[in-house]
């Protein structure tokens, strides 16, 4: 079983990434590996950039991406979210909410399919230096 300690993080104000430090042999890392590939969408809209999906509820989904990549978006313009198997799907500026006042916001889209989620586990042990990490979204 992967242990991931998963947080999410704003480096230099610029972009949400999730961190997770794995505790596993090199096939549970390639597991890692091709779940961060399957949970990671792109963004298109008045900018480009990317998130990771970190909910499912029915057939909302939860993405989180960086304020900066949808602020621009005015109310009525349509935001792609194009999933890992080319698939897109539409929001806008008003599924999504800004978290705090970081370079960080969630955004919602809806679809029928199924769509794989970041595990996103809390934990309270720190990662050190020297730790591996697997960067998503």
């Amino acid at each position: 079983m992967i242990k991931l300690f998963a947080k999410a993080r704003t480096f230099f104000r610029l972009a949400p990434i999730v961190i997770a430090c794995v505790y596993a042999t090199d096939v549970q890392a390639q597991s890692t590996i091709e779940q961060a590939k399957t949970s990671t969408v792109r963004i298109e809209g008045a900018v480009q950039g990317s998130g990771v999906i970190i909910q499912k509820n029915r057939d909302e989904y939860t993405v989180l991406t960086a304020w900066h990549v949808i602020k621009s978006n005015q109310p009525g313009e349509e935001i792609s979210i194009v999933t890992h198997d080319g698939r897109s799907y539409f929001s806008s500026i008003r599924r999504s909410k800004r978290i705090g006042s970081l370079d960080m916001a969630v955004i919602g889209f809806t679809s029928d399919q199924d769509h794989r989620v970041a595990p996103v586990v809390n934990s309270s042990k720190p990662v050190k230096s020297q730790d591996p990490i697997f960067i998503s979204g």
